[in-house]
């Protein structure tokens, strides 16, 4: 890991401890890109078909497979590095990372056709154990805003639907 991105996820924690005192409730958007692959010359000259986005676009080319591989699995180690600082700190009866909810996703299932189907979402922490951990739950068919909808009222939202209401609502089951 690089210092730069060392440094931002220090931040990143100080920042979720900050905000956590204050509220007790502990939200933090991170975005995490490998500047390696914010543009690459094998995908084209503009923005959509450059960087992260023309690889996605690509993923029937087998060095866009695999330059897309090598992305996540940096992106998982910059997690995994974020994981590991709150884990390591103490707080309450446990750690950060014991009272937080860290999420992982991506915005498509396969990006060369914009599907929706099967997207990953990674869940860590517990967020002072309103969520089950360290296991695989599979929701086939249910719209991602039954997720948003669990993790909003896990955050203390009274909320029945997140987004179109046409996708239904309610929390998705299984996460508790």
């Amino acid at each position: 890991m690089g210092d730069m991105s060392a440094w931002r996820h220090d931040r990143d924690q100080a920042a979720i401890h900050a905000r956590s005192v204050r509220t007790r409730r502990r939200a933090a958007p991170l975005h995490v890109v490998g500047a390696e692959y914010q543009s690459d010359p094998d995908n084209g000259p503009n923005d959509s078909t450059a960087g992260l986005h023309g690889l996605a676009h690509n993923d029937g080319n087998p060095d866009s497979r695999d330059k897309l591989a090598r992305c996540h699995t940096w992106c998982a180690g910059e997690l995994a590095y974020l994981l590991e600082r709150l884990g390591a700190t103490p707080e309450g009866d446990g750690s950060m990372l014991d009272n937080t909810l860290v999420v992982w996703m991506n915005e498509m299932g396969t990006g060369g056709s914009h599907s929706v189907e099967q997207v990953p979402w990674v869940l860590a922490g517990s967020l002072a154990g309103h969520f089950d951990t360290g296991r695989l739950v599979e929701a086939p068919g249910q719209p991602h805003n039954r997720l948003l909808v669990s993790i909003g009222r896990a955050m203390g939202l009274d909320i029945e639907v997140f987004g179109d209401p046409d996708y239904g609502g309610g929390p998705l089951s299984g996460l508790t």
